[in-house]
Parts: structure tokens; sequence; C-alpha cells
């Protein structure tokens, strides 16, 4: 199971700036259908329940132990 560039993306919009479905539609210039569709995606392949804090948890979680993401770029140091 590998997310896309896209849910990655997603993950990241939501976990460091905090962004709502709304919010990251009008970033990605996307519907917010597309966007509750990648979310959908996501929670899917990680088989996360729907609460946001789930998804985003999981997905972080899959960005550290698939080394996309560092402890320093986590925490801005």
């Amino acid at each position: 199971m590998e997310l896309t560039e896209r849910e990655i993306e997603l993950i990241t919009l939501a976990a460091f700036r905090g962004m709502s479905e709304q919010d990251m539609a009008k970033e990605l210039s996307l519907s917010v259908a597309t966007v509750r569709s990648h979310i959908t995606n996501i929670r899917n392949k990680l088989n996360s329940p729907s609460m946001r804090k789930y998804w985003v948890v999981d997905g972080l979680k899959y960005l550290f132990k698939n080394k996309l993401i560092t402890i320093e770029e986590f925490t801005g140091a």
C-alpha cells in the first residue's frame, strides 16, 4: 500500500498547517469533493477511522516509517 504524492501532500497540509478540507481544496485548486475522495483513499489505505485526528496521525506514522519526513521537518528544528 503506497500513498500517492497528492495524498502525502494532504497529510502534510492537515498536519503541519492545520488546514481544513475547504482550505486544502482552495490551496490545491481542487474541489472539496476531490479532497474528500483523497482523504477516503488515505483512510482506506492506512485502515484509519474516519475522524480527522486518526487519519492525520496514521498518515504521519506512514511518512516517518517510509522516511518521507524527518523529525527535524516535523518539529521545525
